[in-house]
């Protein structure tokens, strides 16, 4: 961790200085623009930033594990991936590329997940803290190196309902696509530190959403060069990684908590995002193979919020006459989903039953 904060500092203080001196210089490496004018002033006021984030950093290289920490390696993590986006959106986007752009995009994303890796390395106590008067008994906190934070399982929680419950209405509007882009990358990488907290799990976390995100971009960008299902199948890839790590750690905790109650129920709506995945994939690689009816004799290819809709609908039951399923592999993929959804629960429900049941009986 203190390599990382060092080698930030050093990146950000060298790139906020020649920033201060010579914008128009820097401008013209990474972007092949020039900059002018009042161009100039933000340019600047932007290099300032970039000399108090190396300062924090510098400041911060010794630092032990803590609630301070945390929030910068946080702030660091945001900066790092927006910076790799934004720029990536002007090589992509915009035309507007210059001889260090996309090495400036690499070691952002870099940095990005290191941060993560290193944010998901912070100490979580899985015992209670001794009461003031009463005897410890000889016991000490115990470690769990494996379980996600109780922070990040909370926080992929929420991303997955806030794209759940936002997704119906951002596709009515003009700029709903490019919303749903940002709220899909926001849960993607948000699983990311939600898997556990080992450096090699949360490493191969990110290397799979690595290609997810890209992919999911550079289609929206170069849909005539980005195939939409090249996303998708590396969409589906990631997501049964974090189902199936979810899964794990539920089987292996040995206590009923807020962590587990968070990982049990973000597995399940995972599981409705990889069939939502699959349901797309298999319309892309067989048009009309699940068809929606809006108005009486008007079908249309499942979609957008109509593949996430049926595969949500699949996996609690629910009856949804308006989307069809015209093809045998489609049918087969709804059969799987609802019988998935049925073993899921009852495997749940028994987990959570004998853990609480463990724990009365030690009591």
């Amino acid at each position: 961790m203190r390599t990382l904060l060092v080698l930030t500092a050093f990146c950000e203080a060298a790139t906020g200085l020649a920033v201060l001196v010579e914008p128009a210089l820097v401008a013209r490496l990474l972007l092949g623009a020039e900059v002018a004018g009042i161009g100039l002033v933000i340019s600047r006021v932007a290099g300032t930033a970039l000399v108090a984030i190396a300062t924090m950093c510098w400041l911060a290289r010794h630092e032990s594990y803590g609630v301070a920490l945390r929030g910068l390696l946080a702030g660091v993590l945001v900066y790092d991936v927006a910076v790799a986006a934004v720029l990536a959106h002007a090589g992509l986007g915009l035309s507007s590329s210059g001889i260090l752009l996309w090495s400036a995009v690499v070691a952002h994303g870099g940095l990005g997940c290191w941060c993560a890796i290193c944010l998901t390395s912070f100490p979580e106590r899985n015992a209670q803290a001794p009461i003031p008067g009463e005897p410890s008994l000889g016991r000490t906190p115990t470690m769990r190196p494996t379980a996600p934070s109780r922070y990040s399982a909370a926080q992929f929680l929420i991303a997955l309902i806030l794209l759940l419950c936002v997704s119906p209405v951002l596709e009515e509007s003009a700029t709903g696509e490019i919303l749903e882009g940002i709220l899909l990358t926001i849960v993607l990488i948000a699983a990311i530190p939600a898997v556990g907290g080992r450096r090699r799990t949360v490493l191969i976390a990110s290397l799979l959403a690595l290609p997810a995100i890209s992919g999911k971009w550079l289609h929206h960008f170069h849909p005539d060069v980005f195939r939409h299902e090249w996303f998708l199948a590396a969409a589906i890839v990631f997501a049964l990684f974090v189902v199936g790590h979810h899964l794990g750690f539920i089987l292996r905790s040995a206590k009923v908590d807020q962590q587990v109650l968070c990982a049990g129920v973000s597995a399940f709506l995972m599981l409705g995002l990889l069939w939502t995945f699959g349901y797309l994939l298999l319309n892309g690689l067989s048009p009309g193979a699940i068809m929606m009816e809006l108005e009486p004799e008007a079908h249309r290819p499942l979609h957008g919020f109509g593949a996430m809709y049926f595969s949500f609908a699949t996996l609690s039951g629910a009856y949804c006459p308006e989307i069809t399923a015209t093809s045998n592999l489609a049918r087969m993929l709804a059969l799987l989903e609802g019988m998935t959804a049925m073993f899921y629960v009852a495997i749940l429900i028994a987990r959570l039953v004998a853990l609480y049941s463990e724990e009365s009986a030690d009591e």
